[in-house]
């Protein structure tokens, strides 16, 4: 083992060559002792005051700190703060700047810490430097990597909403009048795309309006500040020029048969940019006031009235066998009625109440005793929204009082906030062996609650495939010809997908569409995925016009059921062809089909 002296020469001889000077300074007389100083430096040093803040100040001043951290350097350096610094704390003062070394400026970490016989009479302090310069460079660049993902957009890379944030605070600092001009953007019909295309169609219509909004305004910051919503904010830029691209902007976004978004502007000097974003929202609602009313199939209330009409329609076809079905909303702890049949056991009751009251006044009234705390867990609040937010159903047979034989199924309709269960349907059926057959043979419970997931679209027919038998069945026509639904009736599916293919389907797409649309293809696609949707150009005899039109069909799996495929099929002609016109003039329109 070394000796303590020896084990200190070393570690001072680390030391050294860590650090490229070492002094020991004393503030109050204003005298140094030099330890170690870094060779260049020597030469550099003649002529420097003997005093250390002389020599500090005189190392900046001739051009030894880079021109961008010289005021920062000499406020630290200087005795004022020094003094106060160490009167006031005992933790080391680290200053970070650029410092010239052999011809090139490379960061530096100048260190002091009190000495040991440092007092508030004599301040006597250890002043190190040590070169920073690559690890501080790794720093720098991984910082502004964590500003990127901090304050840009991921996908158009647009700057975001914090970005927007921090912008309109720095601007209210300043509180100095600016000429401030702001455009307000909204998405037309973002959600349409989304349910109809899936979110990746919605995400490149996102990306195409933010390259056009790019294009635009390159000399202006370009906000992406929630999912459909997009600010252009100009600080600087005089009014006529600013409202002049706002304009352009407006007649390019215009020229579309159906404008990809809505928008407002406005300008004005002004010491916050506030006011204008407020006075551009406004505008822009105005202008989606005007959109709706030229497109009145993308208003809110009709999107809501076509839903509520196809959801009375498939409840009035699809559950003749259902006594009783409700929905309970768990977060609220209430439930309404949507169905009830006379002849049920609670023939009678109020159309809406508090869930748990009906819950536990049904099994009590009507649930045999054996069966009567099952079926109470089973339909509790608790065991629904932990048993349904693994999006499983929850279904309990159980026998009445009277020695019928019941089945209540509930199935998840949505998700509050924290993605927890918040609504589910409800139904109750009689299940004696007398009515088995036709339940099985039915599939009831299974079909008809996946038909309910479809609600949003109204479909042109819905059909049931087979799939021991390979054959298909159209189960309900709601809008298709009936020159397309003769073949539909326990037809071999093989027969009746080459006889559509043949007379309907473009020719381009034929093939696609007897590779996409076999069974054998069905059946991979369904065993990892809920439902899949394809989409075709079909010939205009499909609906007997003159030009041609466009079809999704949709295939799922009932719950439960591995032999039977729901087949749902769509007009989507008007939004295909609005979505198109959405995308940027002059790119190359991206497919429309999947």
């Amino acid at each position: 083992m070394k000796h303590t002296d020896t084990l200190l020469e070393d570690s001072m001889r680390i030391l050294a060559r860590t650090y490229h000077k070492i002094l020991k300074i004393n503030l109050t007389t204003n005298e140094h002792l030099d330890i170690k100083t870094y060779e260049e430096e020597i030469n550099l040093q003649k002529g420097y005051a003997p005093g250390i803040f002389e020599w500090m100040r005189g190392f900046a001043e001739s051009g030894q700190v880079h021109p961008d951290d010289r005021d920062v350097y000499l406020r630290a350096t200087s005795p004022e703060h020094l003094k106060q610094y160490f009167r006031m704390s005992d933790d080391a003062l680290d200053i970070t700047y650029r410092r010239r070394t052999k011809n090139e400026f490379r960061w530096v970490m100048m260190e002091l810490i009190k000495a040991s016989d440092y007092t508030d009479e004599c301040q006597t302090v250890m002043l190190y430097i040590r070169d920073i310069h690559n690890s501080h460079l790794r720093e720098l660049e991984s910082q502004k990597r964590l500003e990127q993902v901090a304050y840009q957009d991921s996908m158009t890379k647009l700057k975001n909403h914090l970005s927007f944030q921090t912008r309109c605070r720095e601007c209210a600092e300043k509180d100095t009048e600016q000429q401030i001009g702001v455009l307000f953007a909204d998405l037309n019909g973002l959600k349409i795309i989304n349910d109809l295309y899936g979110h990746e169609r919605g995400n490149q219509y996102i990306l195409s309006f933010a390259r056009r909004l790019k294009e635009h305004f390159s000399d202006a910051d370009c906000y992406r500040i929630s999912g459909d919503e997009f600010l252009v904010i100009a600080v600087g830029m005089e009014k006529d020029r600013f409202c002049a691209m706002a304009e352009a902007f407006d007649q390019a976004i215009k020229g579309a048969s159906v404008p990809i978004a809505a928008l407002g502007w406005d300008w004005e000097v002004i010491s916050r940019i506030e006011p204008v974003m407020t006075t551009a929202e406004h505008r822009m609602y105005t202008d989606k006031e005007r959109f709706h009313i030229a497109h009145p199939e993308f208003q809110r209330d009709t999107i809501e009235r076509e839903f509520k009409d196809e959801m009375n329609f498939l409840i009035r076809t699809l559950t003749e066998s259902y006594e009783v079905l409700l929905i309970a909303d768990l977060t609220l702890d209430t439930y309404r009625i949507l169905r009830h049949d006379p002849s049920s056991v609670r023939a009678g009751e109020a159309n809406e109440g508090v869930y748990t009251i009906r819950n536990n006044n049904f099994c009590n009234e009507f649930v045999s005793e054996e069966y009567r705390e099952l079926r109470r867990e089973m339909g509790s609040i608790e065991h629904l929204r932990h048993t349904l937010k693994h999006n499983k159903p929850v279904v309990c047979d159980y026998r009445l009082k009277n020695g019928q034989w019941r089945e209540s199924a509930f199935w998840l309709m949505n998700e509050d906030p924290d993605g927890l269960p918040a609504k589910v349907m409800y139904y109750s059926q009689n299940i004696d062996p007398l009515m088995t057959n036709m339940i099985v043979s039915a599939n009831s419970v299974n079909r008809e609650l996946n038909f309910l997931a479809g609600l949003r679209e109204t479909y042109s027919a819905i059909c049931i495939i087979d799939t021991l038998k390979d054959e298909i069945t159209l189960h309900e026509n709601i809008t298709l010809p009936d020159h397309v639904c003769d073949f539909m009736n326990h037809t071999p599916y093989d027969e009746a997908q080459e006889f559509f293919a043949r007379y309907y389907v473009a020719e381009d797409q034929i093939d696609e569409f007897k590779s996409e649309t076999n069974l054998l293809n069905l059946r991979k696609q369904l065993q990892t995925k809920k439902a899949v949707s394809y989409f075709y150009r079909l010939k205009p005899e499909l609906r007997k016009g003159t030009s041609d039109s466009y079809g999704k069909f949709s295939f799922c799996l009932p719950q439960q059921d591995n032999h039977t495929i729901i087949l749902a099929t769509k007009d989507i002609t008007d939004i295909v062809r609005w979505t198109q016109n959405g995308f940027h003039h002059g790119e190359n329109q991206t497919s429309w089909r999947e």
